[in-house]
């Protein structure tokens, strides 16, 4: 199965809105009502979180950034079109203008785990050929 970055997005007036506080002292979970997560647990490789206010850093240096992100989970499918299939009713899209966003991650651990097996390999290789020249007085 593939990894997806799911991104709960809606305007900020709608985050604000949900964020005040209610007069019930007790809320149900975001995720509880809907249908999704109690038939399918195993695509949740992380439930996620709400996401704060951003700051975007530049080369120029760093200032608060406002942006249409709420939360992110990190779920698990076939594709992203069984995965849009799976969203479908999730109570986000209760936010006005809520979207969801899917982004598929490219690399996986074994992926970069082999890549930093290699990288060490031809690090050890060339301190080898250093510590050589360094003995051999050719540094």
């Amino acid at each position: 199965m593939k990894k997806f970055l799911v991104l709960y997005r809606a305007p900020t007036s709608a985050f604000e809105q949900m964020n005040k506080p209610r007069q019930s002292s007790r809320r149900p979970g975001w995720m509880r009502g809907w249908p999704g997560a109690r038939r399918r647990p195993r695509r949740f490789v992380d439930m996620g979180a709400p996401l704060g206010k951003s700051l975007r850093v530049t080369k120029g240096g760093a200032a608060p950034n406002t942006n249409d992100l709420g939360g992110f989970s990190i779920l698990q499918a076939e594709s992203k079109e069984a995965l849009a299939e799976t969203l479908k009713g999730h109570p986000h899209f209760m936010m006005p203008d809520g979207s969801i966003e899917i982004v598929e991650f490219i690399a996986d651990a074994g992926h970069v785990k082999g890549v930093a097996r290699r990288a060490a390999r031809v690090g050890a290789k060339r301190l080898t050929e250093l510590g050589r020249a360094v003995a051999q007085g050719s540094w």
